[in-house]
């Protein structure tokens, strides 16, 4: 991962393009996002940092999104070559669902196993059915809740 020092080093890693998107020239993930050391501004995704630099902190619940992507109907999924621009003025801040209501995929009304999904107020989508099986197995699985009650109640008076 880059370590970045500076502002300027980071600007330094923008390639500007014809149509105004300033594409991440460093290291990208697996979706197509541009990677960085945390240093500079604490995140290590580059879109992010760009509004850091310029705009300052991102609230709790909310995200950047690409406008220069989301307004095109994209459909390249983590080949979109959007998601390396850095340009803060093709940057925004949405709430996670919607970006995610941006993002043109369509999320089936069941899970995979077929149960019906719930949606938060934020937005997100999950399964009652499996996450309430999903919470079961992660209690049970070192033994009994009693067992894990008593860890629990063990932590609390050693802190």
């Amino acid at each position: 991962m880059i370590r970045i020092a500076s502002p300027a080093d980071f600007w330094a890693m923008g390639d500007p393009q014809p149509d105004g998107c300033i594409f991440w020239t460093g290291k990208t993930d697996s979706h197509g996002y541009g990677r960085m050391g945390p240093t500079l501004t604490g995140t290590a995704i580059a879109h992010r940092s760009a509004w850091i630099l310029v705009h300052g902190p991102i609230s709790p619940g909310l995200t950047v999104e690409h406008s220069c992507h989301s307004r095109t109907w994209c459909l390249l999924g983590d080949g979109c070559p959007h998601r390396r621009c850095i340009n803060p003025d093709h940057l925004g801040l949405l709430t996670l669902g919607a970006n995610s209501a941006l993002q043109h995929r369509v999320i089936p009304p069941e899970c995979p196993k077929g149960h019906a999904r719930r949606q938060l107020p934020g937005g997100q989508r999950y399964c009652p059915v499996c996450q309430k099986v999903a919470n079961k197995a992660w209690l049970d699985k070192d033994g009994n809740r009693a067992a894990q009650n008593a860890k629990r109640a063990e932590r609390r008076k050693r802190q």
